[in-house]
């Protein structure tokens, strides 16, 4: 029997245009959207259970993390290219690589140690994954600025399609408190947000 590709969910952080990088990297940083990227990629969809999250990314945004911070502690990676043989042999023992998003989440899907999956980027594989019947969930860091020179994008999430849930839903969904309304760091303003397919739920 064939298996049945789970819900998966992606986070992103991007300008009110959709920017998400420049020049292969994100175009700033900020220490409190890490920090919930960190959190909801480890921690959310995990009540009472003792497996791990996977994230899902492109080559490119796998070789922009540095070297000392990857792969990403306490998650499963799985980087994607479309030359996974050449790939393989330089990647950390326990990475995963493959050739498409839907290898992967087929591969992912019929694990017993996945808690969920979650898409962290570039911007072809957020497309990709934005358009897949399983995609149920976007983590939306909406920055307030525009930067000048972003040459990566985020797709416009159809609002039909995409509903904001509530605050005190994300945060069950987050399984810890999460700061609600605008957040201010580094002179930058933003709002976490959980975007759900319709007909889903988190």
């Amino acid at each position: 029997m064939a298996t049945k590709t789970r819900d998966f969910s992606m986070v992103v952080a991007a300008t009110r245009s959709g920017g998400i990088g420049k020049g292969g990297t994100i175009p700033w940083r900020l220490p409190k959207d890490m920090a919930y990227f960190k959190m909801i990629t480890t921690k959310a969809f995990q009540p009472g259970t003792n497996q791990k999250n996977a994230v899902i990314m492109g080559r490119k945004t796998w070789e922009s993390i540095p070297a000392k911070f990857r792969p990403l502690p306490g998650r499963v990676n799985v980087v994607l290219t479309r030359q996974p043989d050449a790939l393989r042999p330089s990647l950390p023992a326990g990475v995963d690589v493959y050739g498409t998003l839907d290898a992967a989440l087929t591969a992912l899907s019929a694990r017993n140690d996945i808690a969920h999956i979650f898409v962290i980027g570039g911007g072809q594989v957020y497309a990709e994954a934005l358009a897949h019947t399983a995609c149920a969930n976007v983590f939306l860091t909406e920055i307030d600025q525009e930067l000048d020179g972003c040459d990566t994008w985020f797709p416009a999430l159809d609002k039909t399609q995409w509903v904001a849930a509530d605050h005190a839903k994300l945060e069950r969904v987050a399984g810890e408190p999460v700061q609600a309304g605008k957040v201010a760091d580094k002179s930058m303003t933003f709002q976490f947000v959980l975007y759900q397919r319709q007909g889903t739920a988190a």
